[in-house]
């Protein structure tokens, strides 16, 4: 019973996590330093799905760490989220469904070895839930100390986000290390509540 419960809780975290990483980085955009904002169209990102997003905030193709990341996450994503949301059916020939008499077609995941076929009705993932939830917090802790960890922080503290190019440019010359990024995190909510109280 506590397997079955962990199991929805798992897909749910999944789904969750996954949808919180396509926002993140979208909010994240306007603070990258060295991305040129004016070949990318930000209403045609916010379409991306979280891979694209990622590997063009953070640079995949030069960043081995992060493409480390992006590999862990999509077989979190391909393994367990995708298949258990549509009756977990794999791609790529990995699930069939075997006729059962009087019983019914059962989805069965194949392995094929050089000299066999292994089946199991069981994920084709060998990663547990505190496993999946290790990737997670790690990936976390990734955003919070490399190229995107003011932003990171800009974003935690719940302040609005401007995508013009003026803001854009104000983010990167007042957020340069972590004192400064403090300092202006700062002055940005002091501001706010002074406009909130109108207190001008």
């Amino acid at each position: 019973m506590l397997q079955s419960m962990r199991s929805y809780y798992l897909l749910s975290m999944i789904d969750a996590y996954f949808s919180l990483l396509e926002h993140i980085f979208v909010l994240l955009l306007p603070f990258m330093k060295n991305l040129i904002k004016s070949k990318i169209n930000l209403e045609e990102f916010m379409t991306y799905n979280w891979k694209p997003k990622i590997q063009i905030i953070l640079e995949a193709k030069t960043n081995k760490e992060a493409t480390k990341f992006i590999e862990i996450l999509d077989e979190i994503k391909e393994q367990i989220r995708n298949p258990a949301s549509h009756g977990h059916f794999y791609k790529k020939g990995n699930s069939f469904f075997v006729h059962m008499e009087r019983l019914g077609a059962i989805p069965f995941t194949l392995t094929k070895s050089k000299t066999n076929f292994k089946y199991s009705f069981s994920s084709k993932t060998n990663m547990t839930f505190f496993e999946i939830c290790k990737h997670f917090d790690e990936f976390d802790k990734y955003l919070e100390t490399n190229s995107t960890k003011f932003g990171m922080e800009y974003i935690k503290r719940n302040l609005p986000v401007a995508f013009d190019k003026q803001s854009s440019a104000t983010y990167k010359r007042r957020m340069r290390t972590a004192k400064s990024t403090e300092k202006y995190i700062n002055e940005t909510i002091k501001e706010l509540e002074n406009g909130m109280n109108m207190d001008w």
